[in-house]
Formats: structure tokens, sequence, C-alpha cells
């Protein structure tokens, strides 16, 4: 039966396909292997190898800290192996530094040992390929660190193979054993594997173990790899594409323009009163009904004011016939308290006949009816004094501005604008700014300040209360600081707000 042989985790497996120990046949009566034994042969010996890996791949994950795993791997490795030594480094910024050596407890790094070990790890990764002294090197490889390593003892043998993960280099694994056992190539190909293996778990526990401040000391450097190396063509013309986008914005002035809801408001408005104690008798007009000057808005009952007027009326003849029966009899007191009573029934009668002229109430000018609707209020006492309607008049607006707090700053008189109201999207009536009301308005969770603008034109057909969007032309901006001045100014506003 052919035996074969294979050196794993310490222990020799024979192998027909062995280079090292080619195969013997005994010189027996027993038949060769048959297919079916070499393949099972190779099945155990490839079991083998991967609970090799298994296991080294546990000693590391099975402690906190990196360290401690380094530890313990280069202690597996020692003993599966034989080892002379094992020892690890990996790269911390730009410097190689040696963080392991079996059964090495202190690591000092000015020591004669550890620089020649460094030297050997750097050797392979500055090639970014395995090194196999004596036993094989490749063509045109340096191999000047592992001589040097070796030399004062021949009998050593050293493969040094580098730890890389998505193409970035984190350091190298170095064995050492002595010469009068060397590797066979599986097991080269076996520390190889192992690297390939113990690269993703080590780049991620460097990662989980950096601080804050390392990684983001890291951000730039991956970004500019990001952007300037030699893979992801498609997010380099995409970053190329914004930075150009971002300068062409940063250097392209534009009109900025503060936006604010806005309504047209009567530079007049006329409060029309009840002259007279009485009731509401009719009434011609309701809110949004255009009126001429002296046309009737609202007349009140007049029968109380007319008795009234009949009853002065009596009085003053009563006095007069007093007043003729005193001069009659020469009287001069009753004469006086007569003529007396004639002048108290006169002015009030004048007062009264006043007072039924005046429940006609008319338009004291021609304009639009804003509000007060009596039409449901027929019959209505009303007091002396009383609000009954407000004219607005027809021609005299001016535009009121609710600008937020964010952009009041920016306003100024005198400045210019353009209102679009909603009745009629199409047309933009242009104001100036006139003043600016210091007195805040909350409503909605939002704060306002009132801007007054007066229209450059009066123009036929606008009522007052319709809205719609004004425009302030505030300066020259860059379309860039457009884009982005509200983020800015919260995120302004937040630092300060943490920091305080």
């Amino acid at each position: 039966m052919q035996a074969v042989s294979s050196k794993l985790g310490g222990k020799d497996i024979r192998s027909a396909s062995s280079p090292e120990q080619p195969a013997r046949l005994q010189q027996t009566e027993q038949p060769p292997p048959t297919a079916a034994e070499l393949e099972a042969a190779r099945y155990r010996h490839l079991c083998k190898r991967q609970a090799l890996v298994l296991h080294a791949l546990a000693e590391l994950l099975d402690h906190p800290t990196l360290d401690r795993g380094l530890v313990a791997l280069a202690s597996e490795l020692k003993a599966r192996f034989r080892c002379t030594r094992v020892a690890i480094g990996l790269y911390r910024g730009d410097r190689l530094k040696l963080r392991t050596v079996s059964e090495q407890s202190r690591i000092d790094p000015k020591a004669v040992a550890s620089t020649s070990l460094v030297a050997a790890l750097l050797e392979a990764c500055e090639q970014d390929s395995a090194i196999h002294f004596p036993g094989g090197p490749k063509p045109l490889q340096i191999v000047q660190a592992h001589r040097a390593l070796c030399a004062g003892n021949g009998e050593l043998e050293v493969f040094t193979v580098p730890l890389a993960h998505d193409g970035e280099l984190l350091g190298a694994l170095l064995l050492e054993r002595s010469s009068r056992r060397p590797w066979s190539s599986s097991t080269i190909e076996l520390f190889e594997q192992l690297a390939a293996v113990f690269a993703p778990v080590i780049a991620a526990s460097i990662d989980r173990e950096r601080s804050v401040w390392s990684r983001l000391g890291e951000l730039p450097r991956r970004l500019c790899a990001a952007v300037f190396g030699p893979r992801r063509l498609a997010l380099k013309l995409g970053a190329l594409a914004l930075a150009a986008v971002l300068t062409a914005a940063h250097f392209t002035p534009v009109t900025y323009e503060v936006s604010a809801d806005g309504e047209l408001v009567s530079l007049e408005r006329r409060v029309v009163t009840a002259p007279v104690l009485g009731y509401i008798e009719e009434v011609t007009v309701r809110p949004g009904d255009r009126v001429a000057a002296g046309d009737l808005l609202v007349r009140l009952d007049t029968r109380d004011l007319e008795l009234e007027a009949e009853k002065l009326s009596n009085e003053l003849q009563t006095a007069d016939s007093e007043f003729r029966a005193a001069m009659a009899s020469y009287d001069r007191t009753e004469m006086a308290i007569a003529q007396a009573r004639q002048r108290r029934s006169r002015a009030q009668l004048d007062l009264v006949e006043q007072q039924l002229e005046r429940v006609r109430i008319v338009a004291p000018t021609a304009g639009i009816v804003v509000s007060g609707d009596l039409t449901q209020s027929l019959g209505a006492p009303v007091e002396r004094g009383m609000e009954l309607l407000v004219l607005a008049p027809a021609l005299g607006y001016e535009v009121q501005l609710l600008v937020d707090e964010r952009d009041i700053g920016a306003i100024r008189v005198g400045q210019q604008g353009r209102l679009t109201l909603r009745s009629s999207p199409a047309d933009g009536e242009r104001f100036t700014v006139t003043a600016i009301r210091p007195i805040a308005e909350s409503a909605g969770g939002r704060t306002r300040f009132r801007v007054e603008a007066s229209l450059e034109r009066q123009i036929q057909g606008l009522r007052p209360g319709q809205t719609g969007v004004g425009k302030v032309a505030v300066g020259e901006r860059s379309l860039l600081w457009r884009w982005t001045h509200r983020f800015t100014a919260w995120a302004r506003l937040e630092l300060w707000e943490i920091a305080g």
C-alpha cells in the first residue's frame, strides 16, 4: 500500500502527491492503492487543513483585545508547525510595528532581534509578496533582510507572508523553523491561506479598537484614496462633477430675493357709525359692494323721531300762545318765562329735525364695503356711535408683507420687489419697501415681522384683502450661498447652543 506524507499541525501525513517524500512501493504482496483510497486520503487531508484553519481562527477571535488574540495566535502557530519563533507586525500609520513574538511577553523595539524581525516583515510588505528563505525565493525577489535574519544560523528556514485586506496592507506574518525539517509546498500554500483568512479578522479588530479621533482623522485619507485611487471610476466622475458644480455655483452671482406672504391693504379706511339711537330699517349694501359718494347705505327707523318732533312742535306752539297772552297783559315776568320755553322747544325741535335728516346714512366717499354685513340685522337696535360699515377707497393700496425672522435682517427701507397675487399669478406688481414694523407676530409656530411697501402704480380691479407672495430683492449672493445659507445658519445656531 502506498503511504502519503504531508506536514500539517505538527503531524506528518504521508501522501503520494507530496514532492518532499516521493512514493515508495512496498515490496510486499499488497496491491497498490485504488483511486477511491487516494480520494479518501486526499479528503482526510483537506479536512485536517480546514480544522487547523478554524482552530487558529478561533484562537484569534476568542480574546477581547487584538493584542491578546495575536499572542494566542502566535503561540498556536508555533505549536502546530513546531516553529522556533512566530512574529506578527502591523502597520500603525506609515510605520510597521512588531505587535507580538511567540513566547515573548515584552518586546523591546530597539533590540537587535526586534529590528531584524521588523526588517524581514517590511521586506515582504514592500514587495507585496510572500518570501520563503532559503527554501525558494522567487526570481528578482529581494531577500537581504531575511538573509541577515538567518545569518549566523544556517539551520533556519523563514517564511514571511503579507497580511492584506480590501486592497490595504495591514502588516505581515513571519514563521521561523529549523531547516532540518523543511516545509513542504502544501504547507507553504497553507500559510498563505491562513494569512488570507486572518487578514479580514485583524482588519475588523483594528477598526473596532480605533478611537473616535482616529476615525475622524482617517476619513480625509479614505476620501482622497476613493477619489484619486485607481478604483471606483463612477464615484470619481461623480465627485469631480459635484466639485465642478459647487465651484461654478460659488462664483456665480445671482439676485437674492426674500419671499414672504403679502396682502393688499387700503391706504385709507372710512368707518360708518350710527348717528343716532334707533333701529335699522333698511340696508342696501353688503361687504364687497362698490359704492359712489352719496349712495344710500343704511336707513334707520324714523317713527320715534317723528313723534318726538310732533311733540316738540306742539310745545313750541303752546309757548308761542303763552308769549302772546303775556304780551297782551303786559306781564313781563310771564313774557320772559314763555320766551324761554320757546327757545328751548325750538332748540329741541331743531335737534330732532337734524336727527331725522341723518337717519339716511350715505357713503362719504366712493369705495368698497370691506366689512359690516347688516342684511341679517333688520330691526336691530343701534347705539349712537356704533360701528356699522367700513369703506375702503377704490384706489390707494399698499402691500403688507409678513417676513420670517430669519430674513428680516436683510430687509431695508427703499428695497424693491414684486407682488404676485393668487387671483392673477401671471401678473406681478412692483413695490418699494417704506417701513419695517419692529413688533413680532407669532402664528402657526413661526415668528414674523410686518413690512409695509407702496405700489409703483395703482391698478383698477384690485380689492383689499387679496393675498399673494411678495419677493424683495436684497442684493447679490453666490448661487452656492443661496443653496446652503439656511442649513449653515441652522448649524451655527445649534453649535452655539451646544457650546453654550
